[in-house]
């Protein structure tokens, strides 16, 4: 690998090392809370099943928490339950652990078809059959309910992002995504010959793969808005900002179909500053979807982008670029109006 591959492997791993920080953090002193509790409350040996299920529900989506947490009770439950039974059997423990794992998953799928559950339906039954600590059943399912309450907590009452926020975020992202699409249909204009800078489409997948953030991320903001502390504070904003992302998924499509048409060379070499004009007034914008002042500013800009001349300039591709910049124009009419009231 030459140096400038390592530099950017490198940039990579550190950019997921701060995405996973905080998250992981999180979850690592969930788990010592958990085991903490577990110890004091249980009075019982075996109390890993807490620590395990704070983890596994905190390291998961903020909108998919409560529902992994189900699905750790149950999986563990079933889990628990099959390997007390052919534990009773006195097998070999090769045996035991094959019989085990393989009915508490195979009944846990008959439920869900989702992997968590199963896994944990079959390490739980696993972790019963060779972790020989005297225990009881209930102990075991309590630890695990404990785990997943202590999870919960941490992320609906003490530790509550803002759902808010998690949507600006993710609206801005897809924002960057469609202003990266019309530069790179300006390139395509500039350098017919070789494509444009974006002759492969990653420009294109990079906006779909916002736009599928941007939908997670909506429901994780929903979740948090219904069960949260700080939700339950913000759920007013919360629906105008979701009615706001709402909006921007014709946008995206929009800005898609008129990059494609510059790329494939519908459009005239005249519409390249155009398109650079509308991507920097997006890009205003994503910096920060809830500013009323950076909607004001974009809505200008996206006034002034299509002159007549300009419009003229475009030729065929000028319908296409006016229902972009009708978009935008919505998309800083409805954030002014969320701003005002």
């Amino acid at each position: 690998m030459t140096g400038h591959h390592l530099r950017t492997a490198l940039d990579g791993a550190l950019a997921r090392g701060r995405t996973s920080a905080a998250p992981v953090l999180l979850a690592a002193v969930a788990a010592g809370v958990a085991w903490l509790l577990a110890s004091a409350l249980l009075r019982q040996p075996q109390t890993f099943f807490a620590p395990i299920s704070a983890i596994v529900v905190l390291m998961g989506s903020v909108g998919a928490r409560a529902g992994r947490a189900l699905h750790i009770v149950l999986g563990v439950s079933v889990g628990v339950v099959v390997g007390e039974v052919v534990a009773l059997f006195g097998w070999p423990d090769p045996l035991e652990v094959l019989v085990a794992a393989g009915v508490a998953m195979l009944l846990m799928s008959l439920l869900y078809t989702d992997a968590l559950p199963l896994i944990q339906s079959g390490v739980g039954a696993v972790l019963v059959i060779v972790m020989h600590q005297p225990a009881t059943a209930t102990g075991r399912l309590s630890a695990a309910l404990l785990g997943a309450a202590v999870a919960l907590v941490f992320t609906l009452v003490l530790f509550t992002p803002s759902p808010c926020r998690l949507l600006a975020d993710a609206v801005g992202r897809v924002l960057n995504a469609c202003a990266a699409a019309l530069r790179a249909g300006a390139e395509s204009l500039r350098a017919p010959e070789d494509g444009g800078r974006d002759h492969d489409g990653e420009a294109e997948r990079t906006a779909v793969d916002a736009l599928a953030t941007l939908d997670s991320t909506r429901g994780s903001a929903r979740f948090l808005g219904r069960w949260s502390v700080r939700g339950r504070r913000e759920t007013a904003e919360q629906r105008r900002m979701d009615a706001l992302a709402a909006r921007l998924v014709t946008f995206a499509v929009d800005v898609t179909a008129l990059s494609r048409a510059a790329s494939t060379g519908r459009l005239g070499p005249e519409a390249a500053d155009v398109l650079d004009g509308i991507a920097d007034a997006v890009t205003h914008l994503s910096a920060d979807p809830r500013s009323q002042d950076r909607a004001r500013a974009t809505r200008h800009a996206a006034d002034g982008v299509l002159a007549a001349d300009a419009a003229t300039r475009c030729g065929a591709g000028a319908d296409q670029m006016r229902l972009v910049v009708d978009g935008l124009r919505a998309l800083t009419g409805e954030r002014d109006r969320v701003t005002r009231s």
